[in-house]
């Protein structure tokens, strides 16, 4: 992020989806369950990733 900054949430700069703050965390967290990171490997079944995921409230 650039700060200052007067916006609620901002680009989260050199993220690669371009996206702000919020949606970061909400892609980070909600999505990938805390481990951006697993969107680049396909060793993560679906059935790993719900555990991650399944108890998650979206923000």
């Amino acid at each position: 992020m650039i700060l200052p900054c007067k916006a609620i949430d901002t680009i989260f700069v050199g993220e690669p989806h371009n996206i702000t703050f919020i949606n970061y965390l909400r892609l980070c967290i909600l999505q990938w369950g805390g481990f951006p990171g697993l969107e680049h490997h396909a060793f993560l079944s679906q059935e790993q990733l719900h555990y991650l995921t399944h108890n998650l409230l979206p923000f």
